[in-house]
This record gives structure tokens, sequence and C-alpha cells, in this order.
């Protein structure tokens, strides 16, 4: 399985879901809004995620989407593209309509200008998220 075990990924995916509670927090602080919502209620604004990841990792990202899914947050990855979809087109909406990037890096994805660019978007709009499935470090 290229070295990570899946428990090392559920404790990434752990601390991504801790990321987005804390914006999720420093959202209400400061639009004030805090009167509705106390930290760590179930009723928290559900994030948008993007996933990037190279093909060739689908089986070991399907367990990543699914964990991220499982707290409650609407995930998106080109998985979800419906037949006859413009890739492209459909790719970019999701990209930019996120409200984290989830980069996720093996030693394939380095290798993917898709993969290269959207985790440069994320970058750019300070929405990435990098996690390693095998170790591999994130090129930026």
């Amino acid at each position: 399985d290229g070295g990570s075990s899946l428990s090392d990924r559920r404790r990434a995916v752990r601390r991504v879901h801790r990321r987005f509670s804390g914006a999720n927090r420093r959202e209400r602080s400061l639009t004030g809004d805090s009167a509705s919502e106390a930290p760590g209620d179930a009723q928290q604004r559900i994030k948008r995620v993007f996933v990037s990841y190279s093909r060739k990792d689908k089986a070991r990202v399907a367990e990543v989407v699914k964990t991220i899914e499982s707290f409650s947050h609407e995930v998106w990855w080109d998985d979800r593209l419906v037949a006859g979809a413009r890739f492209t087109a459909e790719t970019e909406e999701r990209l930019k309509a996120a409200d984290f990037v989830v980069v996720l890096w093996t030693a394939d994805s380095v290798k993917s200008e898709w993969v290269l660019d959207e985790a440069q978007v994320g970058k750019a709009a300070h929405k990435l998220i990098p996690l390693s499935l095998d170790g591999q470090e994130p090129p930026l």
C-alpha cells in the first residue's frame, strides 16, 4: 500500500477535519455569529472540499473521500463527473467554489500536471491542505 496504513490516512483526515472545525470557529468569531452555534456543534456549516489526486491512486483516494464525508462535509472529486459533462469547466467551477482544496500527494500525483495546477490554485486562494498517502513530500 505504498508505506501508509489506513490508520495513518484516517489520522491525516482527522487533522483536516480539525482544520475545518477551526475555520468554522474563526468564521463565527469574525461575523459575531456565536449565539447560534457552539464550537464542535453538529450544526456547523458544511464545508465544500475539492480533492485532487492521481487516478493511479483512485482506490486509496476513495477511502480518504469516504472518511472526509463521514464528517458531513461535501466532497467533490472527478469521480463525481457525470458522463458528457465538460470535464475542464466542471473541474474549474468546483475548484473555485471549494472551501478547501485537499491535495493527496503520492509518487504518482507529484508527476501530474493537473494535480500540480490544482494545488497551485488552492495555495493561491489560501485553501490548500496537502496530505501525503505514501510519505511523498509536496513539490510546493
